[in-house]
């Protein structure tokens, strides 16, 4: 065939025509013409070697919006880019790449045969824990209740309770200090690679002590042998250690 016959030729390098199946090529042509658009009645011009060539021909009077179509198909959004995105992927999933030029060799799309990145999969398992919190809000659902326990982040978390003798206890902590539940059930690994409860089920709880630094340092000092009471004033040697003082 003459050059005259072909305005557009889709190259895909490093594929070759003698090793590509036919229902591969027809699929190449077939997102070609998706590419070019229905309106400009892209007729084919043929297939040839050089690695391979797809050739069109389209209409005369379309060809300045076929051009304007064609270099914007790589933007995300427009009207050809399904098109620019399957004849990406296929040039990867064929090991190739490539580029759609015109009859004087512009290059008007380039096709890099990149892969799309797989999304990374969650990480979920099955565990017991606990979570210290206060509790904000307890709903009745069916046989269950819903406790809301907000934590010291400020995240709150739902907590399933199947036990309505132990619904009531957790009801009675409603705005009261924090508390710690035992649960089981389900944790998802968060992005900053913290495992955050998903679905879980409260088994129990107890109530924290509310003390302050003051109150657990008179504590410490009261254990035997700790050396503590070697200072006469352990509490205002934490606070210069915590650079508090």
């Amino acid at each position: 065939m003459s050059a005259r016959e072909w305005d557009l030729e889709l190259q895909v390098k490093g594929v070759s025509l003698e090793t590509l199946p036919l229902a591969r090529v027809g699929e190449y042509m077939q997102q070609l013409a998706a590419l070019i658009g229905d309106e400009a009645r892209p007729v084919s011009s043929g297939v040839f070697k050089g690695s391979a060539l797809f050739r069109a021909r389209v209409d005369a009077g379309r060809k300045q919006i076929t051009d304007v179509r064609l270099r914007h198909a790589c933007v995300v959004g427009s009207v050809a880019h399904s098109a620019y995105a399957k004849l990406d992927l296929m040039m990867a999933e064929d090991g190739g790449r490539g580029q759609l030029v015109d009859r004087a060799n512009e290059v008007l799309l380039t096709f890099l045969g990149t892969k799309p990145t797989q999304p990374e999969r969650d990480q979920i398992i099955s565990d017991v824990g606990d979570i210290d919190g206060v509790v904000v809000g307890i709903a009745g659902a069916d046989e269950t209740a819903h406790v809301r326990l907000r934590r010291h982040d400020g995240v709150v978390v739902t907590v399933v309770v199947r036990s309505a003798e132990l619904a009531d206890k957790l009801a009675s902590k409603f705005r009261k200090p924090e508390i710690r539940v035992h649960v089981h059930g389900t944790w998802r690994r968060s992005a900053a690679g913290r495992w955050e409860p998903l679905n879980v089920y409260g088994d129990s709880f107890d109530e924290l002590e509310q003390a302050d630094a003051s109150t657990a340092m008179q504590s410490l000092t009261d254990i035997p042998g700790n050396g503590w009471k070697d200072f006469a004033d352990a509490n205002a040697l934490w606070k210069k250690i915590r650079g508090l003082d």
